[in-house]
């Protein structure tokens, strides 16, 4: 969505609040020629925070759901069923970010994570919505 810059040097007092989908792919040096991981961040801020929330679980969505039937030069594979040299693996996550400056921000992996991180991370990612 957003292709603005995602850290400034500005130091804020008071902390911004936006998403982003954090994507990674990697197929573990398959051949030593070829681009062995690749990782992409797609912003969303500015505006109504719900809206970005939204876009940005949509676009999750999306990009899990092509994942699911692609390859990054090798097929991917669900973590149970992967194998080293014949799957690649992937990783797509959304995280809600309390931004103060480029030095200092801090992380809430909403979704694409460990359901106890989640959790903790859909908790504090709520208390700070209704207090905005």
């Amino acid at each position: 969505m957003s292709k603005e810059v995602l850290f400034s040097k500005v130091n804020l007092k008071e902390p911004i609040y936006f998403y982003k989908v954090n994507e990674f792919v990697a197929s573990f040096e398959k051949d030593k020629n070829e681009l062995s991981s690749l990782e992409h961040i797609e912003v969303f801020k500015g505006g109504d925070i719900k809206k970005n929330r939204a876009d940005a679980v949509k676009y999750y969505n999306e990009r899990l759901n092509g994942m699911r039937d692609a390859k990054f030069f090798l097929p991917f594979a669900a973590p149970e069923d992967f194998v080293f040299g014949e799957n690649s693996a992937f990783s797509v996550a959304v995280i809600f970010v309390e931004y103060y400056n480029e030095g200092y921000y801090i992380d809430y992996i909403i979704m694409g994570d460990d359901d106890e991180t989640t959790k903790e991370s859909l908790e504090i990612e709520a208390q700070i919505i209704n207090e905005l």
